[in-house]
């Protein structure tokens, strides 16, 4: 996630962010404690997980410049 690219490509478990897919999207897994191996040490707080789950339903816009 240190880039708009890298947040396109993903890594060796595939892309961290499916668009518009919050169910497919390896970020949201691991937000919701849903399977991952890297997990936040608790849960995060309900409101912030629906923000998470909007952006990715809404095609995870980032305002990012593109990068080479």
């Amino acid at each position: 996630m240190d880039s708009k690219r890298g947040l396109r490509q993903g890594g060796e478990s595939g892309r961290i962010v499916i668009d518009r897919d919050p169910d497919a999207s390896l970020l949201i897994q691991a937000l919701r404690w849903d399977g991952t191996e890297m997990p936040p040490e608790q849960p995060v707080p309900a409101s912030v997980l629906r923000e998470f789950e909007k952006w990715v339903q809404s095609g995870a816009p980032d305002p990012r410049a593109d990068e080479e």
